[in-house]
């Protein structure tokens, strides 16, 4: 009987319904980040530049109180969640702080990192928001990930604390560009 096998099976259904409940407290963000393309869109294509940073301003502290509100409504119920799945105990225990972890993660640095880029990606800056995410994910999600995994053997946390880079890396980024006002430079129509 190999016990450790037990701690691996208990984090990779940790790991599973993580992402699962990650995806739900995520949902409406992602969709007021969807409308803010729109927005901002429709102001740089009628040349109303400042409509589009007061929206996109707007449409970013919208999100951050929907990504409070869906967080810690999905944290609280992280344990009926866990139960009415008939995890074990040690996986219960592993989701609950991962949850924990990413929820908070997700609302300090989730609305910078992926609804900002959102109103630049409106304004033409898309080349720009793309290199970022390219360069971030495979720096943190992959580099760090295999670090901290691999190199001193954090696990699970590991792969969590390195999403949680790439966040804070494209979140510093995306609000220096923003502030620069460079992402608005860009001649969306002929």
């Amino acid at each position: 009987y190999d016990k450790s096998q037990d701690s691996s099976t208990a984090a990779i259904a940790a790991h599973a319904m993580t992402q699962t409940l990650d995806m739900v407290q995520g949902m409406p963000p992602m969709a007021l980040g969807v409308g803010l393309l729109t927005v901002a869109g429709q102001c740089m294509g009628a040349g109303r530049v400042e409509e589009a940073k007061t929206y996109t301003k707007r449409f970013c502290l919208i999100a951050e109180c929907v990504m409070a509100v869906t967080c810690l409504t999905v944290l609280a119920a992280t344990p009926l969640v866990t139960r009415v799945s008939q995890m074990t105990p040690e996986s219960e225990g592993l989701t609950f702080q991962l949850m924990v972890l990413i929820s908070v993660g997700r609302m300090v640095l989730w609305v910078a990192a992926f609804t900002l880029p959102n109103g630049m990606r409106a304004a033409g800056d898309v080349r720009f928001a793309a290199g970022v995410s390219a360069a971030s994910m495979w720096i943190f999600r992959v580099g760090l990930c295999l670090l901290l995994c691999r190199g001193f053997g954090v696990g699970l946390f590991g792969v969590w604390i390195a999403w949680l880079c790439d966040w804070l890396c494209r979140g510093t980024v995306y609000i220096l560009r923003f502030r620069s006002g460079k992402w608005a430079q860009h001649q969306v129509l002929r």
